[in-house]
């Protein structure tokens, strides 16, 4: 109802996500002599615990799942359990616009859009254990974009822009739509969903 409104910190915070009774929040940096840190504290400011620091701190977008923070920086996938020990990397992920729109965690299984190298432009829709471990393609003729929006049972759907040209009495015309398909888990089965 907008009342009890209560500062809870006094630093610049760039990225908040919350969870139960916590926040999970992303300080800015100021330069090489205070470099962003990724922080989370009780809701009332307390407990305030450092998850990760530096540039890799620079988080976009993060998720809080069965105890561990999932974060993105740069074309890398990190994880650090809620009390800020255990920091790993996990590999790296295609991110164009948002996280939200290309990692999707669920089952204990990360869902997400992977290039062989920085320059490909190709992607492979990937699963990978949540601890980065069993890598395995499930749809390898992505193109260079794609969303996925949910895993549901053993279904991942997902979306791939296509371009079509058409002619008519004013001259060509290429248009952009998304095809959406779903592909079983375990990478068998890819159907694509008419509407």
């Amino acid at each position: 109802d907008g009342t009890e409104k209560t500062l809870i910190t006094n630093e610049y915070v760039h990225l908040i996500y919350a969870a139960d009774d916590w926040v999970y929040y992303r300080t800015s940096s100021s330069g090489s002599a205070n470099p962003p840190k990724l922080y989370r504290m009780r809701v009332d400011g307390t407990e305030k615990t450092l998850l990760s620091e530096g540039y890799k701190a620079s988080v976009t977008e993060l998720y809080v799942v069965d105890g561990w923070v999932y974060y993105y920086y740069g074309s890398m996938l990190y994880r650090v359990r809620t009390d800020g020990t255990g920091e790993t990397q996990l590999g790296s992920v295609y991110t164009y616009r948002s996280l939200y729109e290309y990692v999707f965690i669920s089952d204990g299984w990360i869902y997400s859009f992977v290039r062989e190298t920085p320059q490909s432009l190709a992607l492979t829709l990937q699963k990978m254990r949540a601890d980065g471990t069993e890598k395995t393609a499930l749809d390898d003729s992505i193109g260079n974009n794609g969303t996925i929006f949910a895993v549901v049972g053993d279904w991942v759907y997902y979306s791939v822009p296509f371009g079509e040209k058409l002619d008519d009495e004013e001259g060509t015309m290429l248009t952009y739509s998304d095809k959406i398909y779903k592909i079983r888990t375990d990478g068998t089965d890819k159907q694509e969903i008419v509407i």
